[in-house]
């Protein structure tokens, strides 16, 4: 047993010493319990939103970006049924975008966006999840 104890420990050593600021993975992850979307939402409405006028990357204007996936995710947080197709595909594609301006966002909205991101993966999730 110690053979695998240490195998799972030195992956645990490899997993969080790679990537990025965001890459905070651990096998403990799995087993603590994660936020809604509904917690997430009512803990991102309580946080005054950054200003990010100006930011742009990626050929994306970041404000227009958040105002779209702040609508699509309050919209699903809302409880008001699945999303249309339309809007699930806006996510699809906002998702990947999220991801392509997280270094343009200034550090201190950086949590902000974080959290906005997470939504917009649970929302994708579920999704796809009602497609299997």
């Amino acid at each position: 047993m110690g053979g695998l104890l240490t195998v799972v420990q030195g992956a645990r050593l490899l997993c969080a010493g790679q990537g990025n600021d965001h890459d905070h993975y651990s096998m403990d992850d799995e087993m603590m319990p994660q936020p809604t979307l509904q917690e997430l939402w009512v803990a991102h409405l309580a946080e005054p939103a950054p200003d990010l006028t100006g930011v742009t990357a990626a050929g994306v204007d970041v404000p227009a970006l958040v105002a779209q996936v702040s609508d699509a995710v309050g919209r699903a947080a809302s409880g008001s049924g699945p999303l249309d197709y339309a809007r699930t595909g806006l996510l699809r594609h906002a998702y990947a975008q999220l991801w392509a301006v997280d270094d343009a966002v200034p550090g201190a909205a950086q949590a902000w966006l974080d959290r906005l991101r997470d939504m917009t993966r649970l929302i994708l999730e579920d999704a796809t999840a009602d497609l299997l």
